[in-house]
């Protein structure tokens, strides 16, 4: 029994020391190396989901360097507290400005992410509907994404065609408040340019209970 206990303080011990030699600014490297990468490779969405992953893996590595912190500076441990603040609306813009998967990411998050991936936004509808339309774009992607900026959860359901009455994109989601959501219009596979500029967009208040 004595020796049992040995062995899982050993491994647990072990364990600890193991992440712990790793430190913010190695992390801080590591994501760095990702956002220009994932910059890079926009346009292959296959890409684009292996750097999310990636993301993902880093944000786990600092979580565990956050828990087993007992040994840690807490100006240490305040670092890698922010770096996972960071981390995480890194790996929401990932999802959802790069199409990776269904999703949405809070305002605040975008902003700091977006600054961090130093894109450009602008916007397309404002206060026309009961969400706005906007675009963000850098090293030549351009994606369309729906923003709730009010404190009413919707359901949103949109159909948006070329010029020539070519479908481009349809659909229906829900939108938290205060929440983006890409809608599938982006430049990776026909141009921006070839959009009507009337969108068919209806909203209605999301019911949990119904």
């Amino acid at each position: 029994m004595k020796l049992l206990l040995l062995l899982i303080l050993l491994v647990t011990t072990t364990a600890s020391s193991v992440e712990l030699k790793r430190t913010s600014p190695d992390f801080e490297s590591d994501l760095s190396n990702i956002v220009q990468m994932f910059k890079k490779d926009i346009f292959e969405l296959s890409k684009c989901v292996t750097h999310c992953n990636e993301a993902k893996k880093i944000l786990s590595d600092i979580e565990s360097a956050i828990r087993f912190s007992s040994n840690t500076s807490p100006e240490e441990v305040n670092k890698l507290e922010n770096l996972a603040k960071v981390t995480k609306a890194i790996v929401s813009y990932i999802e959802v400005v790069g199409g990776c998967q269904p999703g949405s990411i809070y305002l605040e998050d975008f902003l700091l992410a977006n600054k961090i991936i130093d894109g450009k936004y602008y916007d397309i509808f404002t206060d026309k509907f009961c969400v706005n339309v906007f675009a963000v774009t850098f090293n030549g992607y351009i994606v369309y994404l729906l923003f709730n900026d009010s404190a009413t959860k919707y359901i949103v359901s949109y159909k948006w065609n070329t010029v020539n009455s070519i479908p481009r994109g349809s659909g229906t989601i829900n939108l938290f408040e205060h929440c983006i959501r890409e809608i599938g219009i982006n430049n990776r596979k026909f141009p921006i340019s070839d959009l009507d500029p009337n969108i068919s967009l209806n909203c209605e208040i999301w019911q949990l209970n119904k």
